[in-house]
């Protein structure tokens, strides 16, 4: 997926030479970094409805990290699952009322349109982390495609679990097919947000590809 060069960022300590300063207190060597990655720019908290923090941030060219987990409130949501009609499902739906999607926690029957005809499918949501599977993690809607909280596939949960500092969404949408990801951004990566991307006839998004989860453009459509 994802194409673009990222910029290379050194932070440099001084050494203590002649005629060179001396390193202030608690400097040494071993404080060094040295990254090929750029660094999330003024990261700004995405907000759940209400006013309550998501837990991700929105870098400056549109990257969107999870700086740390925030239990969302579902109750800002219940207006977004929209109900179904209490009829028989038509072909390719699941479920007729609520009851009917227990498999998950926070199971809701809702009215969802399958690109072809308005059908009754089970939604789970989710308020934490704790809701999902392993292997996953809550997703924020104010941070990505989805209308509601969801869990999605993930191999990191913050951005305290990546050496670069940045667990990072990937996120696409073509009509009502959705894909997320999260992963740690690394040198790997091509591209650091969607604005680094080209423009195609799917559309092209930055989003974790491959074994190694690398971000990379990629063209995403439900036709593919």
């Amino acid at each position: 997926m994802p194409s673009w060069t990222l910029p290379i960022a050194l932070l440099l300590v001084g050494c203590e030479t002649a005629g060179e300063p001396l390193p202030a207190p608690g400097d040494s060597e071993d404080s060094a970094t040295d990254t090929t990655l750029p660094l999330c720019e003024d990261p700004e908290p995405i907000l759940e409805r209400g006013g309550l923090p998501s837990g991700y941030q929105r870098c400056t060219d549109g990257a969107i990290n999870r700086g740390q987990p925030e239990p969302l409130d579902l109750t800002h949501y219940a207006e977004q699952v929209r109900e179904c009609p209490g009829a028989s499902p038509k072909i390719g739906g699941d479920c007729t009322e609520d009851a009917d999607c227990g498999r998950e926690p926070n199971g809701q029957c809702a009215s969802w349109w399958n690109g072809f005809d308005q059908n009754c499918y089970c939604q789970y949501l989710c308020s934490s982390d704790l809701d999902c599977e392993p292997g996953t993690i809550c997703v924020s809607p104010k941070a990505s495609s989805y209308d509601w909280p969801v869990c999605v596939p993930a191999t990191c949960t913050q951005d305290a679990d990546c050496p670069s500092g940045e667990c990072g969404l990937g996120t696409a949408r073509d009509m009502d097919t959705i894909y997320a990801e999260l992963s740690c951004r690394s040198e790997a990566d091509t591209c650091h947000g969607d604005d680094g991307c080209g423009v195609s006839s799917g559309g092209q998004y930055c989003l974790p590809e491959g074994e190694d989860g690398a971000f990379r453009c990629e063209d995403y459509t439900i036709w593919d």
